[in-house]
């Protein structure tokens, strides 16, 4: 059976390199957006409350959709506020490079 269009935590852990419990305990998670498969990342503070959410719809651009959007109401924030210490911090990119 064709696979149905969309992108998984399993997906996105598979095209990056990463152990998909690596991805999950980290706040990635499968949800649906229009009956396609999304991956949903959780943006926590420092308590470990969810300030933010991101969706991730596909790996790679398509053209048509947008390939990450916030959920509505929803800002940049940075992810992994909940796993600072008092030591050195890193910045990059994307969520699956932290």
């Amino acid at each position: 059976w064709p696979k149905p269009a969309g992108l998984t935590v399993a997906d996105l852990a598979r095209a990056k390199g990463l152990p998909e419990s690596l991805l999950r305990e980290s706040g990635f998670a499968d949800d649906t957006f229009r009956d396609h498969a999304v991956v949903r990342m959780d943006y926590r503070d420092a308590d470990g409350k969810v300030i933010c959410v991101r969706y991730r719809g596909a790996l790679a651009a398509n053209g048509a959709d947008p390939r990450f959007w916030f959920r509505k109401g929803d800002r940049q924030q940075l992810f992994g506020l909940w796993r600072l210490r008092p030591e050195p911090v890193i910045l990059v990119e994307g969520e699956t490079d932290s």
